[in-house]
């Protein structure tokens, strides 16, 4: 059984800032926007995933002298990191999450949270 919720958490009446969460297997996931609930909903629709290991730092001095003004572009383009982070909010999420019957669970309280959260709505909604 799984939940999400809504809950305003800045702003104003005009422009008001909503955090959504989803609690399913025992974790709450935690997210800023309906950008970030969908990119964890593809993340998590795939069986596999590609590697997380970080960026060789050899490769990434030959980077920065090939091109010092945009190697961290390249970089960031390349692994796709935010903000310089070690770690991606991926690897963050506890490893039980992507087994296939967690996995699935997981998907399934994405798909129905992302359905019934509309911006500004406030509404809460058990599943």
């Amino acid at each position: 059984m799984s939940r999400h919720w809504q809950e305003q958490t800045g702003g104003d009446q005009l422009v008001p800032r909503w955090t959504y969460f989803v609690e399913v297997c025992g974790f709450t996931f935690r997210f800023s926007s309906l950008a970030q609930l969908r990119e964890a909903l593809a993340f998590y629709r795939q069986k596999t995933h590609p590697s997380s290991r970080l960026p060789d730092p050899e490769w990434v001095r030959r980077e920065a002298q090939h091109n010092p003004r945009g190697y961290r572009d390249t970089i960031s383009a390349a692994f796709a990191f935010e903000r310089d982070a070690l770690q991606r909010w991926f690897e963050k999420v506890p490893m039980y999450l992507q087994e296939n019957g967690k996995r699935e669970r997981v998907v399934q309280a994405l798909e129905r949270a992302l359905e019934d959260f509309v911006p500004g709505d406030g509404r809460t909604a058990t599943a």
